[in-house]
């Protein structure tokens, strides 16, 4: 199972891509290393809260220190005072203590800072670790896992504003035919263009994602499925028109679509179901168009009204 889903996805079997389908295959989370991670994450968090609490403390202590330290002075300045011996080797005894306390609270202080230090590159290079397991390394859109996340917060935000959100799925048209004659290279050389002039054609807020192979996904959130609609027509006619020169070759890229806006009723599942099932549709009327998902409600069968 697992390998036919790599195949499917066109992806290579390398020990990385196999472990993260054989989980999925197993019922298995696809990504436990990315979990272990944030776990490390959330770990280094809170070692920069706890160091900070006990610079504070000891930041206290010192301040305390420094006072007991006057009151010392004070003592030994006062000559008006006959104190007896006993006390007066007491107060020196306490004078030692404090110096020696305070220069042990120095050298914490010193290693506290280089500890908070380590923790501060640690935890930035988490992040950007983070980051960019969520990034497909061929074209640079975000990947299935990032995607999931990412249209997981824009259905909530989505709901809780009470604001338009929708989804496309896009699949280059004949993309095996470019492998077969111009060879992979080729074929990934397509890919990272087509982003590149997807990117282009996008609103900030938009979001491009590498749905699997030669299949994206475009996130618009605060648009209607008209918007949507009319974002991925434009987008199929420039791309359509707008040849790619690889090496030596000049490709002439097409791509088929499906559009669906968020329901009452939709999970993401369902949401992203119902774009994947107009893009089959646009697919089997000739491919080079877009078509639209039905709404939860009435989705026994996608749309077939086409936009090109």
């Amino acid at each position: 199972m697992a390998l036919s889903m790599l195949a499917k996805l066109s992806a290579p079997p390398t020990p990385e891509n196999y472990a993260r389908e054989y989980r999925r295959a197993a019922g298995m989370p696809a990504y436990a290393v990315d979990e272990a991670q944030s776990a490390t994450f959330e770990s280094a968090d809170t070692l920069l809260s706890l160091i900070k609490t006990i610079r504070l403390t000891s930041a206290g202590l010192t301040q305390g220190i420094e006072r007991f330290d006057g009151d010392l002075k004070t003592i030994f300045e006062d000559q008006d005072r006959d104190y007896p011996q006993g006390v007066r080797d007491l107060i020196e005894e306490l004078a030692a203590s404090r110096a020696t306390l305070q220069k042990s609270l120095q050298q914490s202080h010193r290693e506290l800072e280089d500890t908070r230090q380590r923790l501060d590159q640690v935890t930035s290079e988490l992040k950007l670790s983070r980051s960019q397991a969520r990034i497909d390394p061929l074209t640079g859109a975000i990947n299935r896992r990032g995607m999931d996340e990412i249209v997981e917060r824009e259905m909530s935000r989505a709901r809780r504003l009470h604001t338009a959100l929708s989804v496309a799925i896009l699949d280059i048209d004949h993309f095996k035919r470019i492998n077969d004659d111009h060879g992979h290279e080729t074929g990934d050389q397509a890919l990272i263009q087509l982003v590149a002039a997807i990117k282009s054609g996008l609103r900030d807020g938009d979001v491009v994602c590498r749905f699997g192979g030669e299949e994206f996904a475009i996130i618009l959130p605060n648009s209607s499925v008209n918007r949507g609609l009319f974002v991925l027509d434009r987008l199929r006619a420039t791309v359509e028109a707008t040849p790619v020169r690889i090496a030596d070759c000049l490709l002439s890229l097409r791509f088929s679509a499906g559009v669906a806006e968020l329901s009452a009723g939709d999970d993401q599942d369902a949401f992203i179901r119902r774009a994947d099932m107009a893009l089959l549709a646009a697919k089997r009327a000739g491919r080079n168009r877009v078509y639209v998902g039905q709404a939860a409600e009435t989705a026994s069968a996608p749309s077939t009204a086409a936009c090109d």
